[in-house]
């Protein structure tokens, strides 16, 4: 059960992605890409989201 749930939350995060974090996401190392812990905090470093608000409302992007 544990191993299905960390499968689907990998192709949830995998489908997500677009152009160059996809593209960063595939050159990870295969022990990252398969803890799902360490490929958001891999991702998270390589591209931060900053705050913005747009139209009243704080939109992380």
């Amino acid at each position: 059960m544990k191993e299905e749930r960390q499968e689907a939350q990998e192709m949830i995060l995998m489908s997500g992605l677009r152009g160059p974090s996809l593209e960063f996401a595939c050159t990870l190392p295969q022990e990252d890409q398969d803890n799902i812990e360490a490929f958001s905090q891999q991702l998270i470093n390589q591209f931060p989201f900053e705050k913005k608000v747009v139209n009243k409302f704080d939109v992380w992007m």
